[in-house]
C-alpha cells in the first residue's frame, strides 16, 4: 500500500494524528506539497484553528484544486474537526469565507444562549449502527468520542449521505458524515481512546480495499 498524505496546515493537531497512524501501522507523509497528493492512496486533512486561516493556507500552497481532484479520483479522504468543515460551502468564522464546497451546506457557529461554546468534552455519536461503509467496523456504538469545537454542521438527512449525530445541549449537529469517498469527523478520533484508534485502522483498510487502488 502507498502512503496516506497528512496535509500540514501548520496549526493542526498533527502529533496526535501521526501517533494514531503509527499505532495502526499506516504509512504516511506529512506534507503541504501538491505533488505529494498525486502519489497518495488517501488523504487526512486534520484541523485545529480558524476556517479563514486554513482556506488561506490551502490557497497559498495551491492545494485547493489538487484536493478537489483527489476527491474526484474516488480515493478515501478523512477530514477531522476543522478539516471536516473545510469541505463545506462556507463558514462565518472571522468573516464569511468560502470553503472547498464539495458539500453545499454552510458551517454555523453554536449560539451561546442555547448551548456550550465551545463544545468541549466526550459525547456519544448516534446513528452509527446503520452506517455500512466499514469506517465504524468493530466500534462500540455506546462509547463516547472527544469533541472540541465552536462551529458545526446543522443536522440534515439525505439518502446520499451516511450521517452520525450528536448534541450540544439544544443543538443537534452532524458529528460524522460519509459522502462518497469523504469520511468527515467533527470529533477527534485520535483523541478518542481505543475506539478512535479503531477508526484509523478501519480507514487503513478502506485504503487497501479501494477499487481504484494502484
Amino acid at each position: 500500500m502507498k502512503y496516506v498524505a497528512i496535509i500540514d496546515l501548520q496549526t493542526s493537531n498533527i502529533k496526535s494524528v501521526i501517533g494514531a497512524c503509527k499505532k495502526v501501522k499506516l504509512k504516511y507523509i506529512l506534507t503541504s506539497n501538491p505533488s505529494d497528493l498525486k502519489k497518495a492512496q488517501g488523504i487526512i486533512l486534520p484541523g485545529v484553528g480558524s476556517f479563514k486561516y486554513a482556506m488561506s493556507f490551502l490557497k497559498k500552497k495551491k492545494l485547493i484544486n489538487p484536493i478537489k481532484k483527489f476527491y474526484l479520483s474516488g480515493k478515501p479522504i478523512m477530514g477531522i474537526c476543522l478539516g471536516m468543515q473545510l469541505f463545506f460551502k462556507n463558514s462565518p468564522e472571522y468573516g464569511k469565507t468560502k470553503g472547498l464546497n464539495i458539500i453545499s451546506r454552510e458551517v454555523k457557529k453554536f449560539p451561546i444562549k442555547k448551548c456550550k461554546l465551545p463544545n468541549i468534552g466526550w459525547s456519544r455519536v448516534d446513528n452509527l449502527n446503520i452506517i455500512k461503509n466499514g469506517i465504524f467496523n468493530t466500534i462500540n456504538h455506546k462509547k463516547h468520542f472527544y469533541f472540541v469545537h465552536s462551529y458545526y454542521i446543522e443536522k440534515f438527512s439525505s439518502k446520499n449521505f451516511n450521517i452520525g449525530y450528536s448534541r450540544n445541549d439544544d443543538i443537534n449537529f452532524c458529528s460524522f458524515i460519509n459522502y462518497k469517498n469523504l469520511y468527515l469527523f467533527q470529533f477527534h478520533p485520535e483523541k478518542s481512546s481505543l475506539e478512535g484508534i479503531k477508526i484509523y485502522n478501519n480507514f487503513k483498510n478502506l485504503l487497501k480495499n479501494a477499487k481504484n487502488a494502484k
